[in-house]
């Protein structure tokens, strides 16, 4: 080492020797010397918390399928064997490229019915009995309440529907969790998050095939995407990444 030259500063990622290190820093810079390193409070400790906060969203997600998987097989609700129809006859419409034949309800419900057609065409790959209801259903002309054989036939088409849905909306409970990392940090991310994903009127609408689980999911993914966007355009590119323009100092 070259005489009349401090020693380099000590370099760790251990939380208790932060404070040590910024003093050696600032010693360093003081005496001239360049590339002085700083160690911010909210810097993250190596090992197991973010090998844990990587897998996060992945436990999240599961979290999330699971509580929602509990309509799976056991009861139906009045309106999803109607939903069933919907997604068929808005299959049948858009295999014939009949656009117009695609508004299958007075609300749209345009993400359900893509996901009960979905189920639907994945469903029949692989069920002959799904193929034959198929058939049998889209020949009817429309759907009365009296239609005992229609009803069972939409029942063998309503978990796959509602998985379909579970699937995504657990997604956006991830993707939410995300935005929320990003607006307030880690800590409010998983309260939210944890929140969402066992919450029992969320956690029942969403494993429904309806619209308004993923009403819900989508309403709170763009609001809180409005929110980082607004957040980004206030503090300017680089504060928004996390990097400190030039020529500011932490010391002040």
């Amino acid at each position: 080492m070259p005489e009349g030259h401090p020693p380099a500063p000590i370099l760790t990622d251990y939380t208790s020797f932060r404070a040590l290190g910024n003093k050696l820093n600032l010693l360093y810079n003081v005496t001239g010397m360049p590339d002085r390193l700083d160690f911010p409070d909210d810097a993250p400790s190596a090992g197991a918390p973010s090998r844990f906060s990587r897998l996060l969203p992945f436990l999240l997600f599961f979290l999330s399928l699971l509580a929602r998987s509990a309509a799976l097989g056991r009861y139906i609700t009045p309106d999803e064997p109607t939903w069933v129809y919907r997604s068929l006859q808005f299959r049948e419409a858009l295999l014939a490229g009949n656009w117009g034949g695609t508004l299958v309800a007075g609300h749209p419900g345009v993400i359900t019915t893509w996901l009960g057609a979905l189920a639907m065409s994945i469903q029949m790959l692989f069920s002959a009995e799904a193929r034959e209801a198929y058939a049998w259903l889209a020949k009817i002309a429309f759907l009365t309440p009296d239609n005992v054989e229609a009803f069972k036939r939409l029942a063998i088409f309503l978990d796959g529907g509602r998985l379909a849905l579970m699937l995504v909306n657990s997604l956006g409970i991830v993707g939410i969790y995300s935005l929320v990392k990003r607006l307030w940090g880690d800590k409010v991310a998983l309260l939210a998050g944890v929140f969402l994903a066992l919450d029992p009127f969320l956690a029942g609408l969403s494993g429904l095939l309806h619209v308004e689980g993923l009403s819900a999911t989508f309403v709170t993914l763009s609001l809180l995407a409005l929110a980082v966007g607004v957040r980004s355009r206030e503090s300017g590119p680089a504060e928004h990444r996390g990097i400190q323009p030039a020529g500011t100092d932490d010391h002040r």
